[in-house]
């Protein structure tokens, strides 16, 4: 995905390098719309794979069943893991759930460690970082991703692919709508912890921007 235009199909989202079943790829899935894109470019790409969730107190638990229905729908093993050191208005800290308000210091950096942990060790770690989240998000930044690559995941022979660093939320909606729409629908991005999205969170604003910007309709609508 990563230099492609969105509008190629995932069918030509191939890896430029060689693959065998040593190569174990590890996605990191949220539940959400880019970390899903990523699984099945994952599943598309590499012929070893499985994901990894995140239970880190998030008051939008929600999202680690939609995690789990996906990884199911894909075929792909899922381990989770919890990770509950955490601090920030997404673990219950604070009531702002704006893009701004839901930083949590040291959030991605905790994920990529803590992925590197089930065995085996995976070969390659798959993160759904895309464009829209840099401007608030700094562990979302490719600067960020290449100092990890280099001073720390390098010391456990694996690299982290971010193959979404350059989409935007417009983009991932449309390859989603047209190549899996089965799975957008299981998908779940509010902050706010509710039966239904809240549309208002930083997470439902970002979404709702890009369907709009597609000029698409989000098959899961907030507040029905």
């Amino acid at each position: 995905l990563e230099g492609r235009q969105a509008s190629e199909p995932m069918a030509g989202c191939r890896s430029e390098g060689e693959d065998d079943m040593r190569t174990l790829a590890r996605v990191l899935l949220s539940g959400g719309m880019d970390s899903t894109l990523c699984a099945v470019w994952a599943s598309q790409t590499f012929r070893n794979v499985d994901a990894v969730a995140f239970d880190y107190g998030q008051r939008h638990a929600k999202e680690l069943d939609a995690a789990r229905q996906i990884a199911q729908r894909l075929g792909l093993p899922l381990t989770e893991r919890k990770v509950r050191w955490l601090k920030g208005n997404l673990v219950g800290d604070g009531d702002d759930l704006t893009a701004q308000g839901a930083v949590v210091e040291g959030r991605n950096g905790a994920f990529l460690a803590a992925a590197l942990a089930p065995s085996p060790a995976p070969s390659l770690l798959i993160f759904g970082a895309c464009a829209d989240d840099q401007a608030v998000f700094e562990d979302c930044r490719p600067e960020f991703f290449n100092r990890t690559n280099e001073r720390v995941l390098s010391a456990h022979g694996a690299t982290v692919l971010t193959p979404l660093i350059r989409w935007h939320k417009k983009d991932i909606a449309a390859v989603l709508v047209r190549e899996a729409p089965e799975l957008l629908a299981l998908t779940w991005r509010c902050y706010s912890g509710g039966k239904y999205p809240c549309g208002w969170c930083g997470a439902c604003i970002a979404r709702s921007r890009g369907f709009i910007m597609a000029g698409l309709d989000d098959p899961q609508p907030a507040n029905p």
